[in-house]
């Protein structure tokens, strides 16, 4: 194993030093970086905790090699899958203040140019560090953020149990920062992608705006399970029609916030909505764990997607 010294702060000699272990063997392979942004109980540490539990288990896309590998977070997770799987209880908020460790994963890709197998690092940025920093502080932005927002891809998690004005706010602020962080002119569009992940689509019922006459909920479940009712489709126009999908739905929950306008103004074409949630699309609209089968819905398409937009195709 291989220990990580350098200082969180660059800047700062005496700021905490990183700590992350992970085995010698994978130090020199290249390394991806995507961390998951959003609101605070979002979701964000509930997804990743399945998504380590499927592969841990063998459990992954067809014809996708992709391996955990052990390091200083995997126990973490392991402890947080025992709580749902076992114990029916959700993950507890992700603590604050300590620079959180990836999961990592090995996975190879389809090239038939040549194979090849970097790392997959994925961060759990507690919601706290999505939140815009603030211009007149001493110091803007904080180390934690400075590190969640220089990666290769982000997976940007939007509640639709919340707001819009919340998570409009958060997501300029994430294009703001990231954009002095890059040296980037306000207003150019930014190359980077972004999944759009709207998660906890089991709640979709329990959301009064989606009942009554119109039945936005049964609509979209409806359409949902005709385009892929598995969940496990990764072809290109599975992945497009229910980004599609997905898209007009936030136009039904957030009508004041023209969140595909805003998304396109920021990223360009280089983004797309991915419906998720980690429980799966039985028993809709129960929040109690020991009442509910947990089988994920489309868990993985956002982390392949990013992965095939950083030039390595897998889908």
């Amino acid at each position: 194993m291989v220990e990580c010294r350098q200082n969180i702060d660059p800047k700062d000699v005496l700021s905490e030093k990183c700590r992350f272990r992970f085995p010698s063997r994978y130090r020199d392979r290249t390394k991806l970086c995507f961390p998951t942004l959003g609101h605070t109980s979002s979701g964000k540490t509930f997804w990743l905790a399945m998504v380590y539990h499927q592969l841990k288990k063998g459990k992954r896309p067809q014809d996708v090699e992709m391996v955990n590998i052990r390091s200083s977070q995997s126990q973490l997770f392991d402890e947080i899958v025992s709580r749902i799987i076992e114990e029916r209880l959700g993950p507890e908020g992700t603590q604050t203040a300590m620079l959180p460790y990836p999961l990592t994963f090995r996975f190879r890709d389809k090239d038939r140019w040549g194979v090849s197998s970097p790392l997959l690092t994925i961060f759990d940025y507690p919601g706290e560090v999505a939140k815009a920093s603030d211009p007149n502080a001493r110091h803007p932005m904080h180390a934690h953020r400075q590190r969640a927002l220089d990666a290769d891809g982000y997976l940007l998690f939007l509640d639709p149990t919340l707001p819009s004005e919340t998570q409009a706010t958060d997501l300029q602020g994430f294009r703001d920062d990231l954009c002095n962080l890059k040296g980037i002119e306000i207003g150019t569009k930014l190359r980077v992608p972004v999944a759009i992940c709207l998660s906890k689509l089991d709640l979709l019922v329990k959301i009064e705006k989606l009942q009554g006459i119109s039945g936005e909920a049964e609509h979209f479940y409806t359409e949902l399970k005709k385009a892929d009712p598995s969940g496990r489709a990764l072809d290109a126009r599975t992945i497009q029609k229910r980004s599609r999908l997905t898209e007009e739905l936030c136009s039904v929950l957030w009508p004041q916030w023209e969140i595909q306008n805003t998304i396109e103004g920021l990223f360009g074409n280089r983004f797309l909505f991915f419906p998720l949630t980690p429980v799966g699309l039985e028993n809709l609209g129960e929040e109690d764990l020991n009442k509910r089968m947990i089988l994920p819905y489309a868990i993985h398409a956002p982390l392949l997607w990013l992965l095939h937009m950083n030039g390595y195709p897998v889908l």
